[in-house]
């Protein structure tokens, strides 16, 4: 699943199709440095109803396994890439809905926990140094990680 990825705006279904699949090419290619062919792609769709002011997250299905692997893994390099349309991309995994609520209940007890731990140092500006980041989604063994920000 594929987050704050801009849509086109028309009522042409196959220009957007191709818009679409366009930028996911470009994304995998030049943001994460994944090769992908137009057969790795199985399926894909926007998910949600259209609504103005409103960005739906795409949905890729890769053909295979390692295809998604690769992705997920290179990740993180979006926020380095050279074009500003693929740094503000987030790449997750689709999560039914049960599982995004344990997702979101694990993260919000860290920043609990980072905000307490930081609070008895008496230093609150310190938890804007740290990205609090939750792993083990498609395994379900859950567990956030806190992360330096680097700043440069």
């Amino acid at each position: 699943m594929l987050y704050r990825v801009t849509e086109l705006q028309t009522e042409n279904v196959e220009e957007k199709k191709i818009d679409d699949l366009s930028f996911i090419w470009n994304m995998c290619r030049k943001g994460l440095g994944v090769d992908i062919e137009e057969a790795d792609v199985e399926q894909f769709y926007t998910l949600g109803r259209k609504e103005e002011g409103k960005e739906r997250p795409p949905l890729v299905k890769f053909a295979r396994k390692e295809k998604t692997q690769e992705v997920m893994e290179n990740s993180k390099e979006l926020r380095g890439a050279s074009e500003d349309r693929f740094r503000k991309v987030s790449i997750a995994h689709d999560l039914m809905w049960r599982q995004r609520e344990r997702v979101k209940e694990v993260r919000m007890k860290a920043l609990q926990e980072l905000e307490d731990e930081l609070k008895e140092k008496e230093d609150t500006r310190m938890s804007e140094n740290f990205r609090v980041i939750v792993v083990g989604q498609q395994t379900l063994n859950l567990r956030a990680l806190r992360l330096p920000i680097n700043r440069m």
